[in-house]
């Protein structure tokens, strides 16, 4: 499934020559997710003592610092809210921190308020399916979210 905040770091990997024997070669990879107030460098600086602790070599194979979080009394985020407030009764719109390499990344250059909301409404099962074997959102919950991002784009024009 997805990988929520209290997962922050994904580690896997070791190679041996058969079932008993024990490893020659052993390795690590790390998915780290950054953070707004926490980029590489500084994820790097608490990671590398641990590593030396265990004589372990670090290497960065790749990375990208996070995007600038969205300014919550922007416009942008207000158009958002009020929105989400009509169409959907009882949900309390709220910034939090995201750690995933979203889209908004790629749209960062163009808007300083990429702002990440999915108008889907979804069920547990499906949740726990995000970025999984067999992702799955009901049929039924796209015209809400279609309807959704049309109202959104007329009043944004308006």
């Amino acid at each position: 499934g997805a990988a929520p905040a209290r997962e922050p770091c994904l580690a896997q990997y070791f190679r041996t020559k058969g079932y008993n024997v024990i490893p020659s070669e052993a390795w690590v990879i790390a998915n780290v997710r950054f953070i707004q107030h926490q980029g590489i460098q500084e994820t790097l600086k608490i990671l590398e003592p641990i590593a030396k602790k265990y004589d372990i070599e670090m290497e960065l194979v790749n990375g990208k610092e996070p995007i600038k979080p969205v300014d919550f009394t922007s416009d942008a985020f207000k158009l958002i809210e009020d929105s989400i407030k009509e169409d959907f009764p009882g949900v309390i719109p709220t910034p939090y921190a995201m750690t995933g390499g979203t889209d908004a990344y790629f749209y960062s250059p163009l808007t300083d308020n990429a702002i990440r909301f999915a108008p889907l409404e979804i069920n547990e099962q499906q949740y726990h399916s995000i970025h999984a074997v067999d992702e799955n959102i009901s049929i039924d919950t796209l015209p809400k979210g279609v309807d959704f991002y049309k109202k959104i784009i007329k009043k944004a024009k308006a």
